[in-house]
Protein backbone atom coordinates (compact mmCIF):
# COMPACT_ATOMS: atom_id res chain seq x y z
CA UNK A 1 0.00 0.00 0.00
CA UNK A 2 2.97 2.33 0.41
CA UNK A 3 3.43 5.27 2.71
CA UNK A 4 0.11 6.83 3.68
CA UNK A 5 1.32 9.62 5.92
CA UNK A 6 4.94 10.70 5.55
CA UNK A 7 4.89 13.87 7.56
CA UNK A 8 4.41 14.67 11.25
CA UNK A 9 5.48 17.52 13.43
CA UNK A 10 9.09 17.86 14.43
CA UNK A 11 10.22 17.33 18.01
CA UNK A 12 9.50 20.26 20.29
CA UNK A 13 12.77 21.10 22.02
CA UNK A 14 10.92 22.53 25.02
CA UNK A 15 8.61 19.56 25.59
CA UNK A 16 11.23 17.22 27.07
CA UNK A 17 11.04 16.12 30.70
CA UNK A 18 14.09 17.53 32.47
CA UNK A 19 13.18 16.16 35.90
CA UNK A 20 16.55 14.50 36.40
CA UNK A 21 19.99 16.06 36.54
CA UNK A 22 21.12 14.01 33.55
CA UNK A 23 18.25 15.37 31.46
CA UNK A 24 19.11 18.90 32.55
CA UNK A 25 22.76 18.42 31.53
CA UNK A 26 21.72 17.07 28.13
CA UNK A 27 19.28 19.96 27.65
CA UNK A 28 22.02 22.46 28.51
CA UNK A 29 24.44 20.87 26.05
CA UNK A 30 21.80 20.92 23.32
CA UNK A 31 21.03 24.58 24.01
CA UNK A 32 24.75 25.40 23.79
CA UNK A 33 24.98 23.51 20.50
CA UNK A 34 21.99 25.40 19.13
CA UNK A 35 23.56 28.72 20.15
CA UNK A 36 26.85 27.76 18.50
CA UNK A 37 25.04 26.78 15.29
CA UNK A 38 23.15 30.07 15.25
CA UNK A 39 26.49 31.90 15.50
CA UNK A 40 27.84 29.89 12.58
CA UNK A 41 24.77 30.69 10.47
CA UNK A 42 25.51 34.41 10.86
CA UNK A 43 28.21 33.89 8.22
CA UNK A 44 26.40 34.72 4.95
CA UNK A 45 28.16 32.09 2.82
CA UNK A 46 27.46 29.29 5.33
CA UNK A 47 23.83 30.32 5.72
CA UNK A 48 23.32 30.43 1.96
CA UNK A 49 25.10 27.12 1.35
CA UNK A 50 22.98 25.39 3.98
CA UNK A 51 19.72 27.00 2.89
CA UNK A 52 20.26 26.44 -0.84
CA UNK A 53 21.03 22.75 -0.27
CA UNK A 54 17.91 22.26 1.84
CA UNK A 55 15.66 24.15 -0.57
CA UNK A 56 17.06 22.35 -3.62
CA UNK A 57 16.31 18.89 -2.19
CA UNK A 58 12.91 19.94 -0.83
CA UNK A 59 11.83 21.37 -4.21
CA UNK A 60 12.34 18.09 -6.08
CA UNK A 61 9.32 15.87 -6.78
CA UNK A 62 9.47 12.35 -5.34
CA UNK A 63 8.01 9.30 -7.10
CA UNK A 64 8.05 5.52 -6.74
CA UNK A 65 9.40 3.49 -9.68
CA UNK A 66 9.35 -0.16 -10.66
CA UNK A 67 12.34 -0.64 -12.88
CA UNK A 68 12.23 2.01 -15.61
CA UNK A 69 8.51 2.75 -15.23
CA UNK A 70 6.61 4.70 -12.63
CA UNK A 71 4.78 2.38 -10.28
CA UNK A 72 1.04 2.22 -10.90
CA UNK A 73 0.37 2.90 -7.23
CA UNK A 74 2.30 5.80 -5.80
CA UNK A 75 2.82 6.37 -2.05
CA UNK A 76 -0.03 8.55 -0.84
CA UNK A 77 1.03 11.75 0.90
CA UNK A 78 -1.44 12.78 3.57
CA UNK A 79 -1.02 16.21 5.13
CA UNK A 80 -3.10 16.62 8.25
CA UNK A 81 -3.45 19.94 10.13
CA UNK A 82 -0.54 19.12 12.47
CA UNK A 83 1.78 17.44 9.98
CA UNK A 84 3.54 20.22 8.09
CA UNK A 85 4.48 19.83 4.43
CA UNK A 86 6.63 17.57 2.28
CA UNK A 87 9.06 20.46 1.79
CA UNK A 88 9.38 20.96 5.53
CA UNK A 89 9.98 17.24 6.07
CA UNK A 90 12.75 17.14 3.47
CA UNK A 91 14.36 20.36 4.71
CA UNK A 92 14.52 18.97 8.25
CA UNK A 93 16.00 15.72 6.93
CA UNK A 94 18.73 17.49 4.94
CA UNK A 95 19.34 19.85 7.87
CA UNK A 96 20.03 16.83 10.08
CA UNK A 97 22.16 15.16 7.41
CA UNK A 98 24.50 18.14 7.39
CA UNK A 99 25.61 17.07 10.87
CA UNK A 100 26.34 13.56 9.52
CA UNK A 101 23.14 11.65 10.25
CA UNK A 102 19.37 12.01 10.05
CA UNK A 103 16.84 9.90 11.93
CA UNK A 104 13.23 9.07 11.07
CA UNK A 105 10.86 7.69 13.67
CA UNK A 106 8.57 5.08 12.07
CA UNK A 107 5.18 4.27 13.59
CA UNK A 108 1.60 3.14 12.90
CA UNK A 109 2.41 0.14 10.70
CA UNK A 110 -0.38 -0.95 8.33
CA UNK A 111 0.07 -4.07 6.19
CA UNK A 112 3.76 -4.08 7.05
CA UNK A 113 4.47 -0.46 6.15
CA UNK A 114 4.77 2.59 8.44
CA UNK A 115 2.13 5.22 7.92
CA UNK A 116 3.72 7.92 10.09
CA UNK A 117 7.26 9.25 9.81
CA UNK A 118 8.79 12.18 11.65
CA UNK A 119 12.29 13.62 11.69
CA UNK A 120 14.03 13.27 15.06
CA UNK A 121 16.49 15.80 16.47
CA UNK A 122 19.96 14.28 15.87
CA UNK A 123 21.38 16.17 18.86
CA UNK A 124 19.15 14.14 21.17
CA UNK A 125 20.19 10.78 19.71
CA UNK A 126 22.87 8.80 21.55
CA UNK A 127 24.74 6.18 19.50
CA UNK A 128 26.85 3.48 21.16
CA UNK A 129 28.40 0.16 20.23
CA UNK A 130 26.58 -2.92 21.46
CA UNK A 131 28.73 -4.80 23.94
CA UNK A 132 30.81 -6.89 23.84
CA UNK A 133 31.45 -7.28 20.09
CA UNK A 134 31.23 -3.52 19.31
CA UNK A 135 30.04 -4.19 15.79
CA UNK A 136 26.36 -3.30 16.08
CA UNK A 137 25.22 0.27 16.73
CA UNK A 138 22.58 0.97 19.35
CA UNK A 139 20.42 4.09 19.31
CA UNK A 140 18.79 5.86 22.25
CA UNK A 141 16.48 8.83 21.80
CA UNK A 142 16.41 10.47 25.23
CA UNK A 143 16.18 7.28 27.33
CA UNK A 144 14.20 5.26 24.79
CA UNK A 145 16.01 2.52 22.88
CA UNK A 146 15.24 2.70 19.17
CA UNK A 147 15.36 -0.27 16.77
CA UNK A 148 16.80 0.31 13.31
CA UNK A 149 16.63 -3.39 12.30
CA UNK A 150 14.32 -6.35 12.71
CA UNK A 151 10.56 -6.63 12.24
CA UNK A 152 8.80 -3.30 11.92
CA UNK A 153 11.68 -1.10 13.20
CA UNK A 154 10.79 2.23 14.74
CA UNK A 155 13.92 4.00 13.45
CA UNK A 156 15.42 4.70 10.03
CA UNK A 157 19.04 5.90 10.01
CA UNK A 158 20.40 7.96 7.11
CA UNK A 159 24.15 8.59 7.17
CA UNK A 160 26.66 10.34 4.97
CA UNK A 161 30.38 9.58 4.95
CA UNK A 162 30.14 6.94 7.70
CA UNK A 163 32.87 4.32 7.66
CA UNK A 164 32.53 0.74 8.99
CA UNK A 165 34.27 1.68 12.25
CA UNK A 166 32.51 5.01 12.75
CA UNK A 167 29.60 5.42 15.12
CA UNK A 168 28.13 8.33 13.15
CA UNK A 169 28.44 9.97 9.78
CA UNK A 170 30.27 13.19 9.04
CA UNK A 171 28.60 16.23 7.48
CA UNK A 172 29.77 19.74 6.60
CA UNK A 173 28.18 21.32 9.69
CA UNK A 174 30.21 18.99 11.94
CA UNK A 175 33.53 19.93 10.37
CA UNK A 176 36.16 21.73 12.45
CA UNK A 177 36.86 23.83 9.37
CA UNK A 178 33.63 25.73 10.14
CA UNK A 179 35.29 27.23 13.23
CA UNK A 180 38.30 28.34 11.18
CA UNK A 181 36.09 30.04 8.60
CA UNK A 182 34.12 31.86 11.30
CA UNK A 183 37.31 32.94 13.08
CA UNK A 184 38.83 34.28 9.84
CA UNK A 185 35.72 36.27 8.99
CA UNK A 186 35.48 37.62 12.55
CA UNK A 187 39.07 38.84 12.30
CA UNK A 188 38.44 40.50 8.93
CA UNK A 189 35.25 42.13 10.21
CA UNK A 190 37.01 43.43 13.31
CA UNK A 191 39.74 44.93 11.15
CA UNK A 192 37.28 46.87 8.99
CA UNK A 193 35.13 47.93 11.94
CA UNK A 194 38.17 49.42 13.68
CA UNK A 195 39.39 51.25 10.60
CA UNK A 196 38.60 54.56 12.37
CA UNK A 197 41.39 53.75 14.83
CA UNK A 198 44.11 52.41 12.51
CA UNK A 199 47.10 50.46 13.66
CA UNK A 200 50.16 52.65 13.86
CA UNK A 201 52.75 54.38 16.01
CA UNK A 202 52.05 57.49 18.10
CA UNK A 203 55.35 59.38 18.38
CA UNK A 204 55.95 61.84 21.22
CA UNK A 205 58.83 64.33 21.26
CA UNK A 206 59.66 63.71 24.94
CA UNK A 207 60.30 60.73 27.18
CA UNK A 208 57.24 59.20 28.78
CA UNK A 209 56.95 56.90 31.73
CA UNK A 210 55.11 53.61 31.31
CA UNK A 211 52.11 55.03 33.15
CA UNK A 212 52.03 58.10 30.90
CA UNK A 213 52.40 55.97 27.75
CA UNK A 214 49.59 53.62 28.84
CA UNK A 215 47.34 56.57 29.64
CA UNK A 216 48.04 58.21 26.26
CA UNK A 217 47.37 54.92 24.44
CA UNK A 218 44.14 54.45 26.36
CA UNK A 219 42.99 57.97 25.52
CA UNK A 220 43.82 57.47 21.86
CA UNK A 221 42.13 54.06 21.45
CA UNK A 222 39.06 54.92 23.54
CA UNK A 223 37.88 57.66 21.21
CA UNK A 224 34.92 56.74 19.02
CA UNK A 225 35.66 55.31 15.62
CA UNK A 226 35.57 57.75 12.69
CA UNK A 227 36.01 60.80 14.90
CA UNK A 228 38.89 63.12 13.94
CA UNK A 229 42.08 63.07 15.95
CA UNK A 230 43.33 66.36 17.47
CA UNK A 231 47.07 66.47 18.18
CA UNK A 232 49.43 69.15 19.46
CA UNK A 233 52.80 69.96 17.96
CA UNK A 234 54.47 67.45 20.24
CA UNK A 235 52.71 64.44 18.72
CA UNK A 236 53.17 62.64 15.42
CA UNK A 237 51.00 59.78 14.14
CA UNK A 238 52.50 57.22 11.76
CA UNK A 239 49.79 55.00 10.29
CA UNK A 240 50.63 51.37 9.60
CA UNK A 241 47.30 50.61 7.93
CA UNK A 242 46.77 50.07 4.22
CA UNK A 243 44.01 50.32 1.67
CA UNK A 244 41.80 47.23 2.05
CA UNK A 245 41.05 47.20 -1.68
CA UNK A 246 44.76 46.82 -2.40
CA UNK A 247 45.44 44.34 0.38
CA UNK A 248 45.22 40.62 0.98
CA UNK A 249 42.11 41.12 3.11
CA UNK A 250 39.78 40.99 0.12
CA UNK A 251 41.52 37.85 -1.07
CA UNK A 252 41.18 36.39 2.41
CA UNK A 253 37.44 37.02 2.32
CA UNK A 254 37.19 35.37 -1.11
CA UNK A 255 39.15 32.42 0.29
CA UNK A 256 36.62 31.91 3.09
CA UNK A 257 33.74 31.88 0.58
CA UNK A 258 35.60 29.30 -1.50
CA UNK A 259 36.25 27.27 1.67
CA UNK A 260 32.52 27.21 2.38
CA UNK A 261 31.80 26.21 -1.23
CA UNK A 262 34.29 23.34 -1.04
CA UNK A 263 33.07 22.23 2.38
CA UNK A 264 29.43 22.05 1.29
CA UNK A 265 30.20 20.88 -2.24
CA UNK A 266 28.26 23.76 -3.76
CA UNK A 267 29.42 25.84 -6.77
CA UNK A 268 30.63 29.30 -5.66
CA UNK A 269 28.32 30.85 -8.26
CA UNK A 270 25.28 29.60 -6.33
CA UNK A 271 26.67 31.37 -3.26
CA UNK A 272 26.65 34.61 -5.21
CA UNK A 273 30.42 34.59 -5.77
CA UNK A 274 31.83 35.01 -9.25
CA UNK A 275 35.55 34.93 -9.76
CA UNK A 276 36.96 38.08 -11.39
CA UNK A 277 36.72 37.79 -15.16
CA UNK A 278 34.01 35.11 -15.13
CA UNK A 279 31.14 35.46 -17.60
CA UNK A 280 28.23 33.46 -16.23
CA UNK A 281 25.10 33.54 -18.34
CA UNK A 282 21.63 32.09 -17.97
CA UNK A 283 22.54 29.63 -20.69
CA UNK A 284 25.37 28.01 -18.75
CA UNK A 285 23.73 28.43 -15.33
CA UNK A 286 21.87 25.16 -15.96
CA UNK A 287 25.27 23.50 -16.42
CA UNK A 288 26.30 24.79 -12.98
CA UNK A 289 23.21 23.26 -11.37
CA UNK A 290 23.70 20.04 -13.33
CA UNK A 291 27.24 19.75 -11.98
CA UNK A 292 25.98 20.47 -8.46
CA UNK A 293 23.36 17.72 -8.72
CA UNK A 294 25.83 15.17 -10.08
CA UNK A 295 28.73 15.88 -7.75
CA UNK A 296 26.98 16.70 -4.45
CA UNK A 297 23.20 16.61 -4.23
CA UNK A 298 22.70 13.16 -5.76
CA UNK A 299 25.56 11.17 -4.20
CA UNK A 300 25.63 12.91 -0.81
CA UNK A 301 21.97 13.64 -0.04
CA UNK A 302 19.55 12.23 -2.61
CA UNK A 303 20.86 8.65 -2.72
CA UNK A 304 20.81 8.03 1.07
CA UNK A 305 17.30 9.50 1.38
CA UNK A 306 16.09 7.48 -1.61
CA UNK A 307 17.54 4.29 -0.11
CA UNK A 308 15.79 4.93 3.23
CA UNK A 309 12.46 5.62 1.52
CA UNK A 310 12.78 2.61 -0.78
CA UNK A 311 12.86 0.31 2.25
CA UNK A 312 9.44 1.65 3.27
CA UNK A 313 7.55 0.84 0.07
CA UNK A 314 6.57 -2.54 -1.47
CA UNK A 315 9.42 -4.74 -2.61
CA UNK A 316 10.50 -4.09 -6.17
CA UNK A 317 9.78 -0.37 -5.98
CA UNK A 318 12.32 2.41 -5.64
CA UNK A 319 11.65 5.96 -4.47
CA UNK A 320 13.54 8.53 -6.53
CA UNK A 321 13.93 12.28 -6.70
CA UNK A 322 13.35 14.09 -9.97
CA UNK A 323 15.99 16.79 -10.37
CA UNK A 324 15.02 17.89 -13.86
CA UNK A 325 13.29 21.04 -12.66
CA UNK A 326 16.49 22.11 -10.90
CA UNK A 327 18.60 21.63 -14.04
CA UNK A 328 15.98 23.07 -16.39
CA UNK A 329 17.37 24.28 -19.69
CA UNK A 330 16.53 27.60 -21.32
CA UNK A 331 13.50 27.84 -23.62
CA UNK A 332 15.62 27.64 -26.78
CA UNK A 333 17.60 24.69 -25.48
CA UNK A 334 14.47 22.79 -24.45
CA UNK A 335 12.81 23.42 -27.82
CA UNK A 336 15.85 22.05 -29.62
CA UNK A 337 16.06 19.04 -27.31
CA UNK A 338 12.34 18.22 -27.62
CA UNK A 339 12.53 18.41 -31.42
CA UNK A 340 15.17 15.70 -31.39
CA UNK A 341 13.39 13.75 -28.63
CA UNK A 342 10.16 13.57 -30.67
CA UNK A 343 11.81 12.80 -34.01
CA UNK A 344 10.82 9.55 -35.72
CA UNK A 345 14.50 8.77 -36.32
CA UNK A 346 16.25 10.01 -33.17
CA UNK A 347 13.35 10.30 -30.72
CA UNK A 348 13.16 8.77 -27.26
CA UNK A 349 10.17 10.61 -25.78
CA UNK A 350 6.45 10.69 -26.49
CA UNK A 351 4.40 13.86 -26.73
CA UNK A 352 2.75 13.15 -23.37
CA UNK A 353 6.16 12.62 -21.76
CA UNK A 354 7.32 16.00 -23.06
CA UNK A 355 4.20 17.65 -21.71
CA UNK A 356 4.84 16.01 -18.34
CA UNK A 357 8.37 17.45 -18.31
CA UNK A 358 6.84 20.88 -18.90
CA UNK A 359 4.32 20.40 -16.10
CA UNK A 360 1.38 20.00 -18.50
CA UNK A 361 -1.36 17.38 -18.54
CA UNK A 362 -1.46 14.82 -21.39
CA UNK A 363 -3.58 15.95 -24.32
CA UNK A 364 -3.99 12.58 -26.02
CA UNK A 365 -2.55 13.84 -29.32
CA UNK A 366 -0.16 11.51 -31.13
CA UNK A 367 3.34 12.70 -32.03
CA UNK A 368 3.22 15.07 -34.98
CA UNK A 369 6.83 15.71 -35.88
CA UNK A 370 7.90 16.68 -39.38
CA UNK A 371 11.43 15.49 -40.12
CA UNK A 372 12.92 18.04 -42.45
CA UNK A 373 15.17 16.76 -45.16
CA UNK A 374 18.72 17.98 -45.10
CA UNK A 375 19.81 18.87 -48.59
Amino acid sequence: MGIRDWFTTKVDADSADHSTLADLVVATEIQNAMTAQNDVLKVPAIYRAKTMTEKAIASMPVASWTGTAKSPRQPVIVTNPTAGTREQFLEETVNSLMTGEAYWELSNYVNGFPTDIRVLDPRRMTVTWRQPDQRVREYFYFDTRMRATGFQPNLAVISIDRGPGDLKGFGPMSSDRIDGIVAALDYIQEFFENAGTPTGILRVSKELSKEQADLLKQQWTSRSARTPAVMSSGYEWESLSFNPNDSAWVEAYYATVLDVANLFGIPPTILGFNAPGSALTYQNLSDVYEAWVRTTLRPVYMKPIEAAWSRLVPRGQDVRFDARALTRLSDDQRAEMYTKALSAQTGWLSRDEVRELEGLAPDGVENQVIDREVG
